[in-house]
């Protein structure tokens, strides 16, 4: 067995379903936690939410939940923002865009949040903050030292110019109190340097192996009939983000423009879209299992990110190519790993090109073999149990010298 170091570390994340690991974060998340548990002998982990806590070896998760008046208030006081912001920008900003502000301003009025923030910090020796949206309550309520892991630069997604320049500034704020500053992207971490910040790249890790899931799997059997006759199997996956969304009717005109054309199916997967069938090549499933869609990827040829906005980098195209899947994105839609098209994968931002990339792939099963086993070569160095050791490193310091 691997020796810990002594030192206790925390972990602060602001969104529900952990210990699960079926969102995009928490997939980023639940990976590194693991291995910091085999370097540290104790971890906590505070999140929202509704269970109880739970023990997981040495690590510990505690769920941050409201009580009755605090959600009562915590709820109008939402109503009032979402009403202002509607009325201010007169609904030009949606509100995806307008919840990015309200984050910040949420965890200020929610004495809970405070309360458990406080109680992890004392036990811990370094907390790590993911996403900057608890650090004014983290900075009012304890001294330890922070790792702040900016995910994405939210204010990347938010249009209007007023809005993007508060979201940017609680940010750049983030930053600045926090003793060490982790990105997942080489361009935030640009764009981080040029404000006097110097922040580590640590890629998202993914895990290599996984064990194998069994079925019957009902909810597939439509996609499993189609396998069997000898389709090559089109899959995209993607949360109810508006970029995934925004993809989703970007594949319903690739996949009309392929209609009449027999061999070639299209599955949607993931919240961007409710379980509809669009003619007889293309069904959306809506949000799967964890199982359901390791079966979904063991089926499919081709994984599509036909996504044209967004920040950060995204974590399904590590997923495609993990299951040797061939990726089919646009540029935008690699951004940050440096993927090299007809190499790793085929990069195109002209969707009215997809049909004859799709077919070109369904007629040459050699150049799909090619193109998978180069992207299977370039993810290995993803393995989240080798890049996530960079934490190690960076708390290893913190707690011998107190900086980075």
């Amino acid at each position: 067995m691997m020796n810990r170091a002594e030192g206790r570390v925390a972990v602060l994340y602001p969104w529900p379903g952990l210990p699960a690991v079926d969102r995009g974060a928490a997939r980023r998340v639940g990976p590194m936690i693991e291995v910091l548990a085999r370097h540290f002998p104790e971890v906590e982990v505070l999140s929202p939410g509704t269970g109880g806590e739970s023990q997981h070896g040495n690590v510990r998760f505690i769920t941050q939940k409201s009580p009755a008046q605090e959600k009562i208030w915590t709820n109008l006081a939402f109503k009032i923002f979402d009403g202002v912001t509607h009325h201010a920008w007169q609904g030009r900003v949606d509100i995806r865009q307008r919840r990015q502000w309200w984050h910040y301003l949420q965890s200020r009025i929610q004495p809970s949040l405070q309360n458990a923030v406080r109680d992890v910090a004392a036990r811990a020796d370094v907390v790590l903050l993911e996403y900057p949206f608890w650090s004014s309550v983290y900075h009012r309520v304890s001294h330890k030292p922070v790792v702040l892991t900016i995910h994405d630069l939210l204010s990347d997604v938010v249009a209007s110019p007023w809005l993007k320049s508060r979201v940017w500034q609680n940010e750049l704020r983030a930053c600045r109190r926090a003793q060490a500053v982790v990105c997942h992207s080489p361009s935030d971490q640009e764009r981080l340097k040029a404000e006097g910040i110097a922040a580590h790249y640590i890629p998202p890790g993914f895990p290599l192996t996984g064990s194998p899931r069994t079925g019957p799997f009902p909810k597939l059997e439509r996609i499993e009939a189609v396998h069997g006759a000898g389709a090559m199997i089109c899959l995209f996956v993607g949360s109810s983000l508006q970029p995934n969304r925004d993809a989703v009717e970007a594949i319903k005109q690739i996949a009309g423009a392929l209609a009449n054309e027999a061999g070639i199916f299209f599955v949607i997967a993931g919240a961007c879209c409710g379980a509809l069938a669009f003619g007889e090549n293309l069904v959306s499933l809506g949000p799967v299992s964890e199982e359901e869609l390791d079966r979904l990827y063991a089926l499919s040829k081709v994984a599509l990110a036909p996504i044209t906005s967004g920040s950060g980098s995204s974590l399904k195209v590590l997923e495609a190519l993990t299951r040797k899947s061939v990726l089919v994105s646009t540029v935008i839609g690699v951004r940050g790993y440096g993927i090299v098209s007809g190499r790793h994968g085929i990069l195109c931002d002209d969707f009215s090109g997809y049909p004859k990339i799709l077919r070109q792939l369904r007629g040459d099963a050699a150049e799909r073999q090619r193109l998978a086993e180069g992207g299977w070569q370039f993810v290995q160095a993803f393995d989240c149990q080798t890049v996530y050791l960079a934490y190690v490193n960076i708390i290893r310091r913190l707690m011998a010298h107190g900086t980075t």
